[in-house]
C-alpha cells in the first residue's frame, strides 16, 4: 500500500512538473499561432469574401469541406448565394484565436476559429470561419456566411436572357483567349468583378454574361451610333 501510495505520489509530481515547464512553451506557440492564423485571415480569406472567389476558397480549404459542400450542392451555388451581397463595402475586421489540442487518434491537432465582420451593398455579414493546420499550411475547415438579404425568385425555365436597357452600359470589349477585359460605365473590369451588385461571370466577343440574384442574363455591347443618338436625345 505504501508502495502505491509512493509512487501514485511521484507520478503527481511528473505531471505537475510537465505543466509548470510546458504551459510558457504553451503561451509563445498560441501566440505563434494566432499570428500566422490572422495572417491567413488577411491574406486568404478577406480576398476569398471581397469578390467571393469561389477558385480561390477551393484552392484553401480541406478535402473534407469540399465533400461536405458537394453532398450541399457544390460551391458554386452558395457561392451565387454569396454574391447577392454585392461589393464589399467594409472589412471590420474578425475575432478569435488558434489552438492546440491533444488527441490519442489524431496526436497534436492545430485549429484556429474566427468571426470576420463585414459590411457589403446590400447587407451586412458575419464569417464564419475554422482553419486548421497541417503540415505547414494554414486550411479552411468549416465555412459558412450569415446575412439578412431577400432572396429573389430564380429563373427556373433555363434561358438566359439578353438585356437591352440596363444600368450597366457595356461600351467595349478586349477579347482575348487568355484573358479578356471589358469597359462598363467607364471602369474597366474583369471576369469575377462585381458593378451594381452583378456579378461578371464570363466576356463574349459582343456581349457580357452577368449574374445577380441567382439569375443570369447578357448585355451587348453598345455600338458607337447607338450610344451616338442616345446622346442626341439627352441633349
Amino acid at each position: 500500500m505504501d508502495k502505491l501510495i509512493r509512487f501514485l505520489g511521484r507520478a503527481c509530481l511528473i505531471v505537475i512538473l510537465f505543466v509548470i515547464v510546458s504551459a510558457p512553451i504553451l503561451f509563445l506557440k498560441g501566440r505563434s499561432l494566432n499570428k500566422e492564423s490572422r495572417e491567413f485571415i488577411k491574406k486568404t480569406v478577406v480576398p476569398i469574401i471581397s469578390k467571393w472567389d469561389e477558385g480561390k476558397f477551393l484552392e484553401n480549404c480541406t478535402d473534407e469541406l469540399k465533400e461536405q459542400m458537394e453532398e450541399d450542392g457544390g460551391a458554386e451555388n452558395l457561392f451565387v448565394r454569396y454574391r447577392k451581397l454585392g461589393k464589399l463595402k467594409l472589412y471590420k475586421g474578425c475575432e478569435g484565436k488558434a489552438k492546440v489540442s491533444l488527441s490519442t487518434e489524431n496526436g497534436r491537432n492545430i485549429k484556429a476559429a474566427y468571426v470576420l465582420d463585414a459590411e457589403y451593398e446590400a447587407a451586412a455579414a458575419t464569417i464564419d470561419v475554422n482553419l486548421v493546420k497541417r503540415g505547414s499550411s494554414w486550411q479552411i475547415h468549416f465555412f459558412d456566411v450569415k446575412t439578412e438579404i431577400a432572396e429573389s425568385e430564380p429563373n427556373t425555365s433555363g434561358e438566359i436572357k439578353t438585356v437591352q436597357d440596363s444600368d450597366i452600359v457595356v461600351k467595349g470589349i478586349l477579347y482575348s483567349d487568355k484573358g479578356s477585359s471589358v469597359v462598363i460605365n467607364d471602369e474597366i473590369l474583369t471576369e469575377g468583378d462585381i458593378i451594381s451588385e452583378a456579378t461578371i461571370i464570363k466576356i463574349e466577343k459582343d456581349r457580357v454574361l452577368f449574374e445577380k440574384n441567382g439569375g443570369k442574363f447578357y448585355i451587348p455591347v453598345k455600338s458607337a451610333e447607338k450610344e451616338e443618338k442616345r446622346g442626341t436625345r439627352k441633349r
